[in-house]
């Protein structure tokens, strides 16, 4: 791929062009340290150092830097690389980068870094899309997520999917290799062990449904009758007066939405307009667009101070009593006060453990990659070809079991074309 040579000394700035206290560049590629020694001083200090170690010096007359060193193997890309942090000053963004430049170094493009660690084995394919996915997390839950991918989970189980795989495989090329009079064992074909792999693996590809959960956010929206609380609660749940909160019947005439965090949760939270028969035109299409907003929703938190009211509402909702700290009746509902906060903390918990439940996750692990997804999807497709086929002939399930095996090893980046590596890592932001 000539628009990722590993040849090339490359750099870039791994924080934003912004002003602040400090910003990082980093660097890879062999000969890069020899290179940023001829500008640095003391010069001596920095080609001696071993790896892994921070040297304090100057950069010509442009800043005062420190510099980590890593020696070829070493670091992230596991090439020679090193990260220079010097003072956030945007003059000296532009200095450095320049003087980079007339050293030799060009500047990297996205992704490229972790390109770079892929191809020299520090990490495989699936390891370096959860860099990603942890660059784009928001929520403590998709942080969660991608760091257990980074941590290797996930190329874990799609190494546990082959190495079953190639158990059931063996006995099959036996049976291809010599003639059934040479065979000793009996041969039954292993029905069951591919039906419990493929369940596995369609288990696993299962997670994406509901990965935009994670990513994006569950639509949770607040509903209920006028004045029962709910644009007290949007407030409550965002930390902000973002809804104006009258005694005056009906003051919430459309929808509202706000991102929200609750118990590590992102949430798309929707306060909408009370739900009664009204005379007035734009209020009623505020309650017709906050109707339909009730029906795509994820999950409904419903308020209202009368328990018949409750009573008659969904039972897959979450039934509030609101306005309790000025009556509370008995019933199988949540209790909450917006002015007092009597029961806040208890409804976020349930919101949280709903979201939750709507999640779906296989030994805790989620695909948030399409192409993850779709891999896994060929890979069961071939599976179930084999046991289709299996009475054919056995060199037919052995070349699908085979094609289930490419299916996973593209997966984790064992075979891949220049065209697909280029196109998950230039998505990629530059610095990473």
């Amino acid at each position: 791929m000539k628009s990722f040579d590993t040849n090339d000394m490359i750099y870039a700035l791994a924080t934003p062009r912004a002003r602040g206290a400090l910003a990082v560049f980093r660097a890879s590629g062999e000969g890069c340290i020899e290179a940023l020694s001829k500008v640095f001083s003391p010069a001596g200090k920095l080609r001696d150092c071993p790896t892994n170690t921070c040297i304090y010096g100057r950069l010509l007359d442009i800043d005062q830097v420190v510099v980590n060193v890593y020696r070829n193997g070493h670091g992230y890309t596991g090439q020679e690389a090193f990260e220079l942090m010097c003072h956030g000053s945007l003059s000296a963004f532009d200095m450095i980068s320049a003087k980079l430049e007339e050293l030799g170094f060009r500047a990297a493009m996205g992704g490229e870094f972790t390109m770079r660690a892929f191809l020299s084995g520090k990490m495989d394919l699936t390891q370096s899309e959860a860099v990603q996915d942890i660059v784009n997390s928001d929520s403590p839950i998709s942080q969660k997520q991608a760091f257990s991918k980074l941590q290797g989970s996930l190329f874990k189980a799609i190494e546990a999917f082959k190495s079953t795989l190639l158990d059931i495989l063996a006995p099959i090329e036996l049976q291809l290799d010599y003639a059934q009079d040479d065979i000793e064992d009996e041969f039954g074909f292993p029905y069951s062990r591919l039906e419990a792999l493929i369940k596995d693996i369609d288990a696993l590809a299962a997670t994406y449904r509901t990965s935009p959960l994670v990513q994006e956010g569950a639509r949770v929206v607040l509903a209920g009758p006028v004045n029962a609380g709910k644009s007290t609660l949007f407030n409550l749940l965002l930390k902000s007066d973002r809804a104006i909160v009258s005694p005056i019947k009906g003051t919430t005439r459309d929808y509202l939405e706000a991102p929200c965090l609750i118990d590590g949760h992102k949430v798309r939270l929707f306060d909408t307009a009370g739900l009664r028969q009204s005379e007035d035109d734009l209020e009623k299409q505020g309650i017709q667009r906050s109707r339909l907003v009730i029906e795509d929703a994820d999950l409904v938190v419903y308020l209202s101070p009368d328990i018949q009211d409750l009573e008659s509402q969904c039972e897959s909702w979450i039934r509030v009593q609101s306005r309790c700290d000025e009556s509370v009746s008995d019933g199988p509902f949540l209790k909450l006060s917006c002015i007092t906060g009597q029961g806040l903390e208890e409804l976020c918990h349930v919101i949280s453990s709903r979201l939750g439940s709507l999640v779906e996750t296989c030994d805790g692990m989620m695909i948030q990659s399409a192409r993850q997804a779709q891999g896994l999807h060929e890979a069961s497709l071939c599976l179930k070809r084999a046991i289709e086929t299996s009475e054919i002939g056995l060199d037919l399930s052995a070349g699908h079991i085979g094609n289930a095996l490419r299916c996973l090893g593209e997966l984790v980046g064992e075979t891949s074309s220049d065209e697909m590596l280029e196109r998950i890592f230039s998505s990629f932001c530059v610095g990473k």
